[in-house]
């Protein structure tokens, strides 16, 4: 239940910023933090994995900042793979 409830939590997040600029922001916080509290994970991660890529190479990490439309892309197959796992979870357990 939880999983479901992140899921429609999350989908009320909105990203802002520029379409070129490099930097995407989340604009409105308290949407992320009760997704993430669903989820059971930090908010502060969950906004990293949605505007930004870490790469870690032989100690040393990189940081790439998505932009507007990356962010918004990846947001999309986020909520698309945790929504096949609803699916999934609520087929095994249920039918």
């Amino acid at each position: 239940m939880y999983m479901l409830a992140g899921v429609i939590s999350i989908g009320n997040v909105t990203f802002g910023g520029m379409e070129d600029e490099e930097k995407v922001i989340i604009t409105y916080d308290e949407d992320l933090d009760t997704a993430a509290e669903l989820f059971g994970v930090d908010s502060d991660d969950l906004r990293g994995c949605l505007t930004c890529l870490e790469n870690k190479t032989r100690g040393e990490v990189v940081q790439k900042n998505f932009s507007k439309v990356q962010a918004e892309g990846g947001f999309q197959k986020f909520c698309t793979i945790a929504l096949k796992f609803v699916n999934f979870v609520n087929t095994v357990c249920f039918y």
